[in-house]
């Protein structure tokens, strides 16, 4: 059952056709708010205030949701296509910023706030920073053999990186180790 804003329900038999939304979230500041909507097939961002959504995204296959994020600094609003692509658009005037498509046989596994660099990996292993606007590829140095969850620091300079009780952090501009923890 998904509800709209004027409390309307329309129900529905579970799944995506129920118009359902799959993730919402707000923007540091409060004032906007991002939805994979509609049907999770899409970027929607609203105005908290004004409640008029904005479609940045649109998909036409259930073969992918998209997943929204804001940058930390709230300037930036991301929408997430699974494993294959994000797009970034500048928040307010939501004009495009920057966008980032995974090749065949690697997978976006996370990105900068600032999307200048992803990690990516071939079907989790295989770990490489790429930085955005060259393609330019680097492999993490002692990259986790098995599947392994990576993410980057707030200012974009480091990636952690986890895989069972082991944690490694890596320079995102060299992909070198800087610290690890065995556990």
């Amino acid at each position: 059952v998904a509800h709209d804003r004027s409390g309307k329900v329309k129900p529905g038999g579970g799944g995506a056709e129920t118009g359902g939304t799959f993730a919402t979230i707000v923007s540091p500041n409060g004032r906007y708010a991002a939805s994979s909507a509609p049907d999770g097939h899409g970027l929607q961002v609203f105005e908290v205030h004004s409640w008029g959504p904005r479609q940045l995204v649109v998909i036409d296959s259930c073969e992918e949701h998209v997943w929204p994020h804001f940058s930390q600094n709230g300037r930036l609003v991301f929408a997430k296509g699974g494993p294959r692509w994000v797009k970034g658009f500048e928040v307010g005037s939501f004009k495009p910023y920057a966008s980032y498509h995974a090749t065949a046989g690697r997978e976006l596994s996370a990105f900068a706030d600032d999307l200048t660099r992803v990690v990516v990996t071939r079907a989790g292993v295989d770990a490489a920073v790429v930085v955005v606007e060259t393609k330019a590829e680097l492999k993490l140095e002692r990259a986790f053999g098995e599947e392994a969850s990576y993410s980057f620091s707030g200012d974009g300079r480091f990636i952690a990186g986890s895989a069972g009780k082991a944690v490694r952090v890596w320079d995102a501009k060299t992909a070198k180790v800087v610290h690890e923890i065995q556990g």
